[in-house]
């Protein structure tokens, strides 16, 4: 069954709605050991993650494990509709905005990923066994990824992995995609 973009972010919004505190953290927990144990995460001076919100995979304990040892972390923050990463030495430097989501206060730092040695976590709504990405249609990663070269994983709950998902010509696959 062929299933539109608009289709598979219903069935993985409902499923993420649906998932108790207790599944939540299990399967958070994780994909945070999978990565922290990864070669990729250990090879990293830097760490370029989304900020988690609506039960996506939680990236708040990796970014503090990430200040912990010793990494850079920069986080996005949309600004006239294009996305930029800005370090932070804390979360307590975020603060909401577009769409709700936390972002850095300080946008003088930026991050260009071809200056360090950077892991990229990525969201996403669905995955396939091909490593396509479907976002949430707002295109950010996608042209964001279209101008920076840098090693990408996206992180997700195994309920977001489908055998094939639609893709366009804009669309940007990850290296690898880690799940519970």
């Amino acid at each position: 069954m062929n299933l539109s973009k608009q289709q598979i972010r219903k069935i993985v919004y409902e499923f993420r709605n649906n998932l108790s505190y207790e599944d939540y953290h299990k399967k958070s927990s994780i994909i945070y050991n999978k990565i922290i144990n990864s070669k990729w995460y250990l090879e990293a001076d830097t760490i370029i993650s989304y900020v988690s919100t609506n039960n996506e995979p939680d990236t708040y304990t990796l970014i503090n494990k990430a200040f912990s040892d010793g990494k850079k972390v920069a986080v996005p923050k949309i600004i006239n509709k294009e996305m930029e990463f800005y370090f932070i030495n804390s979360l307590d430097e975020l603060e909401k905005g577009y769409f709700g989501i936390l972002e850095p206060v300080n946008i003088n730092n930026k991050c260009v990923p071809e200056n360090v040695c950077p892991l990229m976590l990525v969201p996403g709504v669905a995955f396939d066994l091909n490593n396509n990405r479907t976002g949430y249609g707002g295109g950010f990663y996608d042209k964001y990824l279209s101008r920076h070269t840098v090693h990408t994983i996206a992180i997700c709950f195994k309920e977001q992995i489908f055998e094939q998902i639609p893709i366009d010509e804009y669309d940007i696959k990850m290296n690898k995609v880690i799940t519970d």
